[in-house]
């Protein structure tokens, strides 16, 4: 986050990562928390889109 803070990294491309971070620090294999952030993504495109 701190990356996200300096604006070294858009705030859009951290959140995928920090969210499949949480996810698997939660539990979830790495590869399941990857397929439900993508998904998250795509309907929010859809959404928004």
């Amino acid at each position: 986050m701190e990356a996200v803070n300096d604006g070294v990294v858009p705030a859009e491309k951290a959140g995928r990562s920090t969210a499949i971070t949480f996810l698997t620090a939660a539990g979830l294999p790495a590869s399941q928390a990857t397929d439900v952030v993508e998904r998250v993504a795509e309907r929010r495109a859809t959404v928004t889109g």
